[in-house]
């Protein structure tokens, strides 16, 4: 999740700056009041109409998890930020072509967890 995550942030910003190259210098009109800070361009900051968030989840996903290496992953990704990625987790390793072949669900009683988990 964390690199899923991370590698993101590289795409944007790769983006980001790829479209701020493409502009050009183009000055921007000094702010009303002087303390206040400039606002984020719309031109630079915006993906645009062609882009799709969920390829671009899939193609982030893909060049992590590389199709001729077995897998092991926590299926369980509930600390996503807010508005990170729109598609659920299955839904991504689906479109990725990643969808595990073997799925093995693991489960403890609650006392027997914090038995062996606390130290009394």
């Amino acid at each position: 999740m964390t690199e899923f995550l991370k590698q993101t942030k590289v795409e944007k910003d790769k983006r980001r700056r790829a479209r701020l190259l493409a502009r050009g210098f183009k000055a921007m009109p000094p702010p009303e009041d002087e303390e206040a800070e400039p606002e984020p361009d719309p031109e630079i900051e915006d993906e645009g109409e062609g882009f799709d968030a969920e390829v671009d989840a899939v193609r982030v996903l893909q060049s992590i998890l590389k199709a001729d290496k077995p897998l092991v992953i926590n299926g369980n990704w509930t600390t996503l930020p807010e508005g990170s990625i729109e598609a659920s987790l299955d839904k991504l390793l689906t479109d990725a072509k990643r969808a595990p072949e073997i799925v093995i669900v693991l489960k403890c009683k609650e006392k027997s967890t914090f038995d062996r988990c606390i130290d009394d």
